[in-house]
């Protein structure tokens, strides 16, 4: 028999290859499954971030209609001159669309500073020792995470 042929029929050999095709298995779904984790929470945070950018936008439009008719204020020949500026812009409206601009953008932020914070919380990654945890605020966390997967999957 041959060197070759006794390495792949030895037991103990064997044993060491499965353990280590194994161990590679594992690591290989760990970063699939860290993958799917960093794509969710970047699919979480392009949504809120989408919107803001988009009020952004919205709200570069209003501000220019605004300075316009603040800039007239110097050169208007009469205040009705004023009046035809507001309702050229719409003033009623971009008053109203300003305040709900401003609280959806708000909230937009709040709920990227929530993914971040539960990532955090979820990575522990300032803590450097074990210490006891509230099994409650882990749970509140992990859901707080993955929040959306399960509409994608269910």
């Amino acid at each position: 028999m041959t060197e070759a042929t006794n390495i792949h029929s030895d037991p103990a050999v064997l044993n060491q290859r499965l353990e280590q095709a194994n161990k590679q298995l594992l690591q290989s779904e760990k970063l699939a499954a860290i993958g799917q984790l960093a794509a969710g929470v970047a699919h979480e945070i392009n949504n809120p971030v989408g919107y803001v950018y988009s009020n952004l936008q919205s709200l570069e439009g209003y501000l220019t209609d605004l300075f316009r008719l603040t800039d007239a204020v110097d050169s208007a020949q009469s205040v009705d001159d004023l009046r035809l500026i507001k309702q050229n812009i719409d003033y009623d409206y971009l008053r109203d669309d300003l305040k709900d601009l401003l609280a959806e953008s708000r909230e937009g932020i709040e709920r990227v500073k929530t993914i971040i914070s539960a990532m955090k919380d979820f990575s522990h990654i300032e803590e450097e020792e074990f210490k006891l945890a509230d099994i409650h605020k882990g749970i509140e966390t992990t859901l707080n995470v993955v929040n959306n997967e399960p509409k994608y999957k269910a």
